[in-house]
């Protein structure tokens, strides 16, 4: 009954609603009594109650506790179905059942509506913005992909044209390799000819001054003089008592010393090699055909053919304080060949390396360069230098020797700069590069690889870029020789007498150590490029020559004193 109440409550006259009126009236029924609830329901409407607020009272489940109440409650659950139905037919739109009830909201609802709206009209204007920016970008991607379009059928149509420019390039390079390989084949083949005019040359001069000189020796010997000889022409072939001795390579005068040399384990002398015969050699070097010397035979050659004096070496070294640049040349060019072995002394005092230039007096030696160790605790790191305690960036600085943790490998730089680190300068140009293997049975294994002296004298430079370093390294692995001398230290014999290894050092190592070698070159497995012997605590000896320069001798060395402390493999 309360909810049918609430429902007829709900209908607004039409006659109140023209008038103007604000309140609610309720129709009134006929044959009933109002009672006190009906007439609160009229007091609310005349006090402007919220319908919305009088059907939510009623249509919750927690109401007050009335007797009424609980009658109207047990009578709803037996007849549900008919009094649910009609209690759903309350309007739940207060707006539209009534239009007074909207016009009786308060001014914050209105403005919250208002606000609602207006923010409904900016999406609303915001979906337009969007739709005709979308349109726009359509627009515009469909203009990109016809300019892309074009761009592509443009660089296809560039690709080609590079495509055959490419191929012309590439047909003119091989015409160009051909013309180049066929001129050094003519330029070669005419160099075998002058050659081979000038030894014949050579050989008819060699010839006639050997039978001018056994004329002579035979004039001599016969009482005859030089007049006779030139009026009578037929004396200078007769028969001679033997040939002339061959030209001789000037040989270091060695000391000395009854105490035996040390190989590079013991202190032992190997009895069954013999000495180099230079003369033996220069013989077979001559009679061997140019194109199958190697670049030492050829320099043995042109020194063996050269009819000028051979100066001293002392002469030939320039003053630091007058020529510095002309003493940094001499130390990196190659030793003459014409000079043979040269002896050369190294003294170490702590960590600084001084080498010295042995004359023929024992106490006269010539200070040549002088090392500095600035690894401290990290990789071994070298400085040369041609005076005393020299600096980096003085014109005294040589260049440098640069280990790695293990002190396994060694490279030999000029004094250039760094490529990633240069200001101003050349890059530095690798002149060297030593590897060690160390074993703990056997003797060491040290391979060197340095750039190779060419027919004219010159060598070939390995100067270091942004994009290629370790040059000589890499050659190392690839076992590549193109341009480079691949070296290593002649391994010494067991001697089961004596229960060492032993080698001969020509009584140049007089202590036994593992740091002695003996280098020689793949090609020439007879010729000593470079040895090491030690002779006292901080003493060594150190022999040079052809084609190893005296910068270079002088820094694998150092190497071999820095090379002990590697670890070794059985």
């Amino acid at each position: 009954k309360v909810f049918r109440l609430a429902a007829e409550t709900c209908r607004v006259s039409s006659r109140d609603t023209a008038g103007g009126s604000n309140c609610f009236s309720l129709h009134k029924m006929s044959g009933k009594k109002r009672t006190p609830s009906i007439v609160k329901m009229q007091e609310r409407a005349v006090q402007k109650t919220s319908v919305k607020d009088l059907i939510s009272k009623y249509n919750t489940k927690k109401t007050t506790s009335s007797p009424a109440l609980r009658r109207v409650r047990r009578k709803g659950r037996k007849g549900s179905a008919r009094r649910g139905s009609k209690m759903l037919a309350v309007p739940t739109n207060v707006s539209e059942a009534d239009p007074e009830v909207s016009n009786s909201k308060s001014a914050k609802e209105q403005a919250i509506l208002q606000k609602l709206e207006q923010q409904q009209r900016d999406f609303e204007q915001m979906l337009e913005e969007q739709r005709k920016e979308k349109e726009a970008l359509t627009k515009r991607l469909a203009e990109a992909e016809a300019h892309l379009h074009n761009a592509a059928s443009q660089s296809e149509a560039q690709a080609r044209a590079a495509e055959e420019e490419r191929a012309r390039l590439a047909e003119l390079l091989e015409q160009q390799k051909l013309e180049h390989q066929s001129r050094v084949e003519a330029a070669t083949a005419e160099e075998k000819n002058i050659e081979k005019s000038y030894d014949t040359t050579v050989q008819v001069r060699r010839k006639s001054a050997a039978l001018v000189g056994r004329a002579l020796l035979g004039g001599a010997l016969n009482g005859l003089d030089r007049v006779q000889l030139e009026t009578n022409p037929d004396l200078a072939a007769s028969p001679s008592p033997g040939p002339p001795p061959m030209p001789t390579r000037p040989k270091p005068q060695q000391p000395e010393s009854d105490s035996s040399s040390s190989s590079s384990v013991s202190e032992s002398e190997s009895d069954d090699e013999d000495d180099y015969d230079y003369e033996d050699n220069i013989e077979k070097i001559l009679a061997k055909p140019i194109d199958e010397c190697t670049h030492i035979e050829k320099a043995a050659r042109r020194s063996a053919l050269c009819e000028d004096e051979i100066p001293t070496l002392i002469s030939l070294i320039p003053d630091f304080n007058e020529d510095p640049a002309g003493l940094y040349h001499f130390l990196h060019a190659p030793v003459p060949y014409e000079q043979g072995i040269v002896q050369c002394e190294l003294h170490r005092k702590g960590k600084c390396f001084y080498m010295y230039l042995s004359q023929s007096d024992e106490n006269d030696t010539k200070f040549l360069m002088f090392a500095q160790d600035r690894s401290g605790f990290g990789a071994v790191n070298l400085m040369l230098s041609m005076v005393a305690n020299g600096k980096r960036n003085d014109p005294s600085f040589l260049g440098k020797v640069r280990g790695n943790v293990l002190n396994t490998k060694y490279v030999v730089f000029d004094n250039g700069e760094h490529p990633t680190k240069r200001s101003q300068g050349e890059a530095r140009r690798e002149l060297a590069f030593v590897n060690y293997t160390l074993y703990n049975d056997a003797p060491r294994r040290m391979t060197v690889v340095a750039p190779r002296v060419r027919d004219d004298g010159s060598v070939p430079q390995f100067q270091q870029s942004v994009d290629e370093q370790d040059i000589l390294e890499r050659k190392y692995h690839e076992n590549d020789d193109e341009d480079v001398d691949f070296s290593e230290n002649k391994q010494p014999k067991w001697d089961r007498k004596r229960q060492c290894f032993v080698l001969d050092f020509k009584k140049r190592a007089t202590e036994a150590s593992v740091k002695n070698f003996l280098l020689v070159t793949k090609e020439d497995p007879e010729h000593d490029s470079v040895l090491f012997g030690k002779r006292g605590k901080d003493e060594f000896n150190i022999d040079v020559q052809y084609p190893m320069s005296f910068f270079q001798a002088f820094a694998i060395c150092l190497t071999a004193i820095y090379s002990k402390s590697a670890p070794t493999f059985s």
